[in-house]
């Protein structure tokens, strides 16, 4: 357990070994904090204690497909039944194109050709192209998820 200044009084690594593999090597958590040391300290200290209860949620290789089930569970009670169903639509477009890409390989590269793929390719259930404003729609909802992926 430990706390690494990387640049003085601003960024500090913490390090944490949470158990040890059968190969004998330890798995270890590391996290990037921005601020002064006694801060870092009482994150580690936090971090300790979220680890030996067993209340810190691993890292997970998840898809976008799985996150947006989780997503869409999250933004039901808030969102409107109209509105849901939208999202729903929406997320069902976006999962058959690019739902397989796992979340930590989530790029603006494969974002960008999803929206020109919207723009040039996809044809509405109207027989129409997407109007940019319908893009734009999908782009504030896929930015919405990868927020609420990132809290």
């Amino acid at each position: 357990m430990s706390v690494r200044e990387i640049k003085r009084n601003q960024v500090y690594q913490i390090e944490i070994p949470i158990t040890y593999r059968a190969d004998g090597t330890r798995k270890r958590h590391f996290e990037t904090y921005y601020g002064g040391k006694k801060d870092a300290l009482l994150r580690e200290a936090k971090l300790k204690i979220e680890f030996k209860t067993g209340n810190f949620p691993e890292k997970q290789n998840i898809n976008l497909e799985m996150f947006s089930g989780e997503y869409l569970a999250y933004q039901k009670p808030i969102l409107s039944p109209k509105t849901f169903k939208t999202y729903s639509d929406r997320v069902k477009i976006i999962n058959e194109h690019i739902g397989y890409i796992k979340l930590k390989n989530l790029n603006a590269k494969i974002l960008d050709k999803f929206y020109s793929y919207l723009r040039d390719k996809h044809i509405s259930k109207k027989g129409k192209p997407y109007s940019p404003t319908t893009i734009q729609a999908y782009y504030a909802l896929i930015n919405n998820m990868l927020q609420v992926a990132v809290k």
